[in-house]
């Protein structure tokens, strides 16, 4: 299974950003990501941005992918993706259409 697992609020108990420093760690999530990247599983650590996740998962020692949130997200099903992600998603008919610039 692929696991996406947020930084702020879930592997740390308070939803404010760079909690990791400045926030107790919730030690029974943590524990079980551990065991569960342990019985094979991928575990995705995300947040705001990627160095931050990256950071996390090397404090934490937990041996993972790390990316930041996406910016853009294409899926048929925007209700999926919750409050704090819905505006980054647009389904496949609206990203036809979308002029999307070059990447400086």
């Amino acid at each position: 299974m692929r696991i996406f697992v947020d930084v702020d609020g879930t592997l740390t108990k308070e939803q404010r950003a760079n909690s990791i420093t400045k926030s107790e760690h919730w030690n029974e999530v943590i524990q079980k990501v551990k065991e569960l990247k342990r019985r094979g599983h991928e575990i995705i650590i995300w947040s705001g941005s990627t160095p931050y996740a990256q950071k996390v998962a090397k404090i934490l020692n937990i041996e993972c992918f790390a990316i930041g949130k996406p910016d853009l997200i294409v899926d048929n099903q925007k209700r999926r993706w919750g409050r704090r992600l819905k505006n980054r998603v647009v389904l496949p008919e609206e990203f036809l259409e979308m002029q999307i610039e070059e990447k400086p």
